[in-house]
């Protein structure tokens, strides 16, 4: 889906778009409260976009974009002897902002067999099940822009509007 979008997007709108998935930061506690050995924490943190997350989080990387204009942050905390603190904040806040899909975590710990474990975030992505598609026809029609022209096919235009309906699923379930 990013990559059916993201030519088109950057060529009319100069604006890139990053796709993750949307987690529980309830895995994420788990693993560090089971654990007792933490090596490394990192965080990807996408740029704020049009998504309404954590609002420190926003804000700092807000603040650091009008800097830097850059478009993400990779943080990276390290203890080789395994002695990582990660303390509720404020790590709770830049979590939530990657359990909305605007970036992605990753934690090494000990193994259960001794060595090291990375755990991250890409495992325990949500999903859903999607219903059939109807006819081509049906779905050619609804794909229109607004000024009445055809929407234009592209590589990649089956996962964006595979991507469109998993959005559209999930907001009909959360209501």
């Amino acid at each position: 889906m990013q990559q059916g979008l993201g030519e088109i997007t950057l060529s009319k709108y100069n604006h890139k778009i990053f796709i993750e998935g949307k987690t529980q930061k309830e895995v994420f506690w788990n693993i560090v409260h089971e654990k007792k050995k933490v090596y490394k924490l990192e965080f990807k943190l996408i740029s704020p976009n049009i998504l309404d997350t954590n609002q420190k989080a926003r804000d700092a990387l807000k603040a650091l974009k009008e800097i830097f204009e850059q478009e993400e942050i990779d943080i990276t905390l390290k203890n080789d002897s395994g002695d990582l603190k990660v303390p509720e904040e404020p790590v709770s806040s830049y979590l939530e902002y990657t359990t909305e899909g605007e970036g992605a975590w990753k934690i090494t710990t000990e193994g259960d067999r001794g060595g090291k474990k990375t755990h991250s975030s890409s495992e325990n992505i949500d999903t859903i099940s999607l219903p059939e598609l109807g006819s081509k026809s049906e779905v050619d029609n609804q794909l229109q822009l607004l000024d009445g022209k055809e929407f234009p096919k592209k590589q990649g235009f089956s996962e964006a509007r595979l991507g469109a309906e998993v959005y559209a699923i999930n907001d009909m379930e959360k209501n």
